[in-house]
């Protein structure tokens, strides 16, 4: 469950270059709305994998949005690796934070996952024209990951950076690029 949600996050952030588009806090999610195609790779010193997305984020009126994705991962063998996911994001009482929506509590209320259960603890930040997101795992050994996306609004797409911690330590960052395909 966890490398699929690990993969799901994936999804979420990749980093492409470009320039920054203007953004008004007011516009919440809005400027974000449309589906993106891209491409990253992964430089790491056991291995080399490419990846290709299809990420669509769309609002949910005034409840918050939901961000659904493909993700083929390239393994340097010549295998890939297929991981589709969606994650729905709630507004909370802070203007600009958004809890994850993952499963129904006893009263059929739409909340985040428990990271004490092994699950990840997702949530995302408006902040100016980058939406972040970011999860949260309990490891078994009751240490911790972390997984940080980053998508800033480009000219043409989004601009996306993934970091992966354990235990304060950065062991993956993903870079790539996203271009907007439809609003």
């Amino acid at each position: 469950m966890r490398r699929f949600i690990c993969a799901i996050l994936l999804g979420l952030c990749v980093s492409m270059s470009g320039m920054s588009v203007a953004y008004s806090a007011e516009a919440g999610i809005e400027p974000f709305v449309g589906r993106y195609i891209g491409h990253s790779i992964s430089n790491m010193a056991d291995q080399t994998s490419d990846r290709d997305f299809d990420v669509s984020i769309t609002s949910e009126e005034e409840r918050g949005f939901e961000v659904s994705w493909t993700t083929f991962i390239h393994r340097s063998d010549g295998a890939v690796k297929k991981k589709v996911s969606t994650i729905s994001f709630r507004k909370t009482s802070r203007p600009g934070v958004y809890a994850s929506a993952q499963k129904k509590d006893m009263f059929g209320n739409q909340v985040p996952h428990d990271p004490m259960q092994g699950d990840p603890y997702v949530w995302a930040r408006l902040d100016g024209d980058t939406l972040s997101v970011y999860g949260f795992l309990v490891t078994d050994d009751g240490g911790y990951e972390m997984h940080s996306y980053h998508r800033t609004l480009t000219a043409t797409g989004l601009d996306l950076e993934f970091t992966r911690q354990r235990g304060g330590t950065v062991i993956r960052r993903i870079s790539g690029e996203l271009r907007r395909v439809e609003n």
